[in-house]
């Protein structure tokens, strides 16, 4: 089981976030201040101010920790942007997604790919 941090704004995606990490096995977790070897993969929103900074953060610290980017905006508005880029997310989700793309992402994620 792993523990999967989840930066989202809308409390109705967090919600379901947590469904899909929880329908995976595994444990969602909301702490933006968690210790970052306490999590094993961050699930993020980075068209926030919070989410961006959250990941900036815990990549700083955890070069290899999986972060899997689930954004309104499409990835090509980000591409020029230094900080989202230098966060070499795992997978980048363009809301709206299909679920079943959320739990590839992740398990991919986990598995270092």
């Amino acid at each position: 089981m792993a523990s999967i941090l989840i930066v989202e704004p809308s409390s109705d995606l967090r919600d379901l976030f947590e469904l899909v990490v929880a329908g995976l096995g595994h444990e969602a977790v909301y702490d933006i201040d968690v210790r970052p070897e306490e999590i094993d993969l961050l699930l993020v929103e980075t068209g926030v101010v919070l989410g961006l900074d959250t990941a900036r953060r815990l990549r700083a610290v955890r070069p290899d920790l999986p972060i899997v980017v689930a954004s309104i905006f499409d990835r090509s508005i980000f591409d020029g942007l230094r900080a989202v880029v230098e966060l070499l997310p795992s997978a980048y989700l363009v809301k709206p997604f299909h679920l079943d793309e959320l739990e590839h992402a992740i398990a991919t994620a986990l598995e270092g790919g």
